[in-house]
């Protein structure tokens, strides 16, 4: 299809090339969405509680409030450190490696979704098994990174996993919407690029 099919031929000859080259767009948006291989992704939510240990002192008092979100903040940031995720890939059974951590910390993403509630999922995974046994080891070295730090700290913490288990789900690509989609927009930028020229050349 040549620029003069579009731009100087009858308007209705436009629009009727404008719809079939919108649904070819669509069919190979759809079946390119359909080839597309399966991913996964796996979360967990953390509710994290904490107060101060009888007759400990603190230069900073905080209400018990303050002092559970503040912790909040300093799980969050442990858990998105390298040195976390090294951990969770040796305990995993994985290599632990720059290129290892860099790429699951790429994969991962920790939310704080509530004053003391914390969502971490990851994704990206073609092997839902591989992802499950991630995130179920990310549960452990947590666990025993907040142990370590009630054992040397004038901090309790408690560490509640809002779910009995981790969710593994497969990540759903839509064909159809994708398609949808790429009609319409297909079809809108057509037509507005046509309404364009016809009036530059007014």
């Amino acid at each position: 299809m040549t620029g003069s099919v579009f731009f100087k031929g009858h308007k209705y000859t436009f629009y009727i090339n404008l719809v079939i080259f919108s649904l070819v767009i669509s069919f190979l948006i759809f079946f390119g969405t359909m080839l597309f291989p399966k991913q996964y992704r796996a979360y967990n939510t953390y509710f994290i509680d904490a107060q101060y240990l009888q007759n400990s002192e603190s230069i900073i008092d905080f209400s018990p409030q303050q002092l559970a979100e503040k912790t909040a903040d300093n799980i969050k940031g442990i858990i998105e450190s390298k040195n976390f995720l090294g951990k969770v890939l040796e305990v995993a059974g994985y290599e632990n490696n720059s290129k290892s951590r860099e790429k699951l910390s790429k994969r991962i993403l920790v939310k704080k979704v509530g004053p003391q509630v914390l969502y971490v999922q990851i994704k990206g995974y073609r092997d839902s098994e591989i992802l499950e046994k991630t995130i179920v080891s990310l549960t452990k070295v947590l666990r025993d990174e907040v142990s370590s730090i009630n054992s040397n700290g004038n901090v309790l913490i408690a560490l509640n996993e809002v779910n009995e288990a981790p969710n593994v789900e497969e990540i759903q690509l839509y064909p159809w919407l994708n398609a949808v989609l790429a009609f319409l927009v297909t079809g809108i930028l057509g037509v507005s690029l046509y309404e364009f020229k016809k009036y530059i050349e007014k």
